[in-house]
């Protein structure tokens, strides 16, 4: 049960941030604030960490993501056909977590 409460806060911790994000996104003058200030600060203090690495940094976490996704997808569909279904609605919460992580971020720094 404890699992399954951590899983749906992290959840709607991101799909919040998510909404919050398009929200001040939206408005011309937020947005406008919001990529000067912050935004641009943090893809700036980023790109100076990452300039010492030969390669694209999001890129890379992108190609992750992407394989974790396939892993957890067919976990679940293991989970699904050895009629786990607990195990199969933590690994479904997963999928919805890094999706909602990887919206997030990805409106966070170029959206």
């Amino acid at each position: 049960m404890r699992k399954l409460i951590l899983k749906l806060s992290f959840l709607s911790f991101f799909l919040l941030s998510l909404i919050a994000l398009l929200i001040v996104k939206a408005n011309t003058s937020s947005a406008s604030y919001f990529t000067k200030e912050i935004s641009s600060a943090y893809v700036a203090f980023i790109g100076t960490i990452t300039s010492f690495i030969p390669f694209s940094l999001f890129e890379f976490i992108i190609a992750i993501l992407f394989i974790a996704l396939l892993i957890l997808l067919i976990l679940c569909l293991r989970h699904l056909l050895k009629k786990e279904f607990r195990k199969s609605l933590y690994q479904f919460l997963n999928i919805l977590i890094i999706i909602s992580f990887s919206l997030s971020y990805f409106t966070f720094t170029q959206g």
